[in-house]
């Protein structure tokens, strides 16, 4: 809610405004007036500004009725929210002082935070991981196609400096560079250190380019150095959106068997400010199958606003 306008100010608004008000009806357009009571008596310019002051003030006088009407209903409207938001809460749940509670339904827990502190939305959740029937695969088929879909907000997913350390050395980023843009020296002690990604776009992204090229370099360059050899990587089109498309070959786990292909799309919606990456893995023999798969599925992907 803005804060009234100080006295002094509001006065001289309203004087200058019966001044300008009376200049034009009087000057401008040669009107005459008169404004009498039983004390005083005034005529032409004179009677002008008075009228005018009158009517302003008593403008003024409803607006700020008005304002304090809406000052009195915000501060009811926060006293609500703050009882309604207890109401859910355990008997014997005491919340304390000048906190407020979180209730998370889905994952059954309760917790308070200051309730001065601004929540901050923040999603990284795998929507859901799809895999092909183990048992309808074909003959000498020993890896069930697969693809998932991550949902997270943009800047907020973070890597370990270890991680951080390896990419860097993958792109040529000196050990220096990385220490004064983070401001952390790097040794074994703090490898495991979790470094947002928003801190990471200026060093692994592209400065000074939008929000969405940063993020797609800087996916580009994690998987440079951890989804193995890069086949391709190009834009695509999913519902329209500019996607960021990285094909890659890679060992399966534990070494022995065909090379998988992996193939992870990435899509940044700036109105949302949010990330999803759609990633598919089969083994290379079914190259054109799960290739097929990823189109059809990206084919009925649909975003809307929240």
């Amino acid at each position: 809610m803005t804060k009234p306008l100080h006295p002094l100010l509001s006065i001289s608004a309203i004087v200058l405004l019966s001044l300008l008000t009376s200049a034009i009806l009087f000057e401008g357009l040669t009107s005459s007036g008169l404004l009498k009571n039983q004390y005083i008596e005034f005529g032409g310019a004179a009677a002008g500004f008075f009228a005018a002051l009158y009517f302003l003030s008593r403008w003024y006088d409803s607006i700020e009725k008005r304002h304090s009407a809406i000052e009195e209903l915000v501060a009811r409207n926060t006293q609500l929210q703050d009882i309604l938001s207890k109401v859910n809460l355990p008997p014997d749940f005491d919340v304390p002082p000048s906190f407020k509670p979180s209730i998370d339904y889905e994952n059954s827990m309760l917790f308070c935070y200051p309730q001065d502190w601004k929540q901050e939305p923040m999603k990284l959740r795998i929507n859901s991981v799809y895999s092909e029937d183990p048992l309808k695969l074909q003959p000498g088929d020993e890896v069930p196609g697969k693809f998932s879909v991550v949902v997270s907000t943009a800047g907020q997913q973070t890597f370990s400096l270890k991680e951080v350390v390896v990419v860097c050395k993958k792109a040529n980023i000196s050990i220096d560079e990385l220490r004064d843009e983070l401001g952390i020296e790097y040794s074994e002690k703090n490898e495991a250190v979790q470094i947002p990604a928003e801190r990471l776009f200026n060093l692994l992204g592209v400065e000074g380019k939008s929000r969405k090229d940063q993020i797609y370099e800087m996916v580009n360059r994690f998987s440079e150095a951890f989804l193995g050899k890069i086949v391709k990587s190009e834009i695509e089109l999913v519902n329209g959106r500019e996607s960021l498309l990285i094909e890659s070959e890679s060992t399966p786990f534990g070494g022995v068997g065909e090379p998988l292909i992996v193939t992870v799309v990435t899509t940044y919606l700036p109105e949302s400010d949010m990330v999803f990456t759609f990633s598919f893995v089969d083994n290379l023999g079914d190259y054109e199958k799960i290739g097929l798969i990823r189109k059809q599925v990206l084919s009925t992907v649909k975003f809307w606003a929240s």
